[in-house]
């Protein structure tokens, strides 16, 4: 189990809450699959830490169907003296539960080792540095809360030998503390 040099380096994945977000569900509120048609506009995420800057993209929806639309995003990626402006493609389709009704999904635009991902998306990520949105997979992010779940677990390891629990006791007893 383990050898030398195995286990945790200290360099955590980043994570989704890094990334600027597209949620399908909170632009289908907005009405982007309302009517047939091209419609346009922008999405603007909150300000910056350091206050001031707000990221925004251009969209243009273009409605073939009520099962298909194309999304085309409109933004600028990089530092002030090499910023890119992108132009990116992304298909919407819709399915036909058995409850009723239809549910929205991105078709994840990006390759992930030669190969096309078109995975089905409730939302996409643009994390910091990169300057196409996919999804998490293609990008391997994570959740702040799937770093910190096993944290402790050498912890709890040490103090169960210590008093002869097992470690699921002292992590039940530790955690009812707080």
């Amino acid at each position: 189990m383990g050898g030398p040099g195995s286990g945790w380096k200290g360099i955590p994945k980043t994570t989704v809450d890094s990334c600027l977000t597209l949620n399908i569900n909170h632009l289908m509120r907005k009405g982007f699959a309302a009517t047939t048609g091209n419609r346009f506009g922008t999405l603007t995420w909150g300000s910056d830490e350091n206050g001031g800057y707000s990221p925004s993209v251009e969209y243009w929806v273009y409605s073939w169907s009520e099962e298909e639309i194309s999304l085309r995003l409109n933004y600028i990626v990089g530092r002030e003296n090499e910023k890119r402006e992108i132009s990116q493609p992304i298909l919407l389709r819709s399915i036909n539960p058995n409850y009723g009704g239809s549910r929205w999904f991105f078709i994840c635009s990006l390759s992930r080792n030669g190969w096309a991902c078109n995975r089905r998306m409730v939302t996409l990520h643009l994390p910091p540095r990169q300057s196409l949105f996919g999804c998490r997979f293609c990008y391997d992010l994570t959740y702040t809360s799937c770093q910190y779940s096993h944290k402790f677990d050498r912890l709890y390891a040490h103090l169960a030998q210590a008093s002869g629990m097992t470690p699921g006791e002292v992590k039940k007893i530790m955690l009812k503390q707080f």
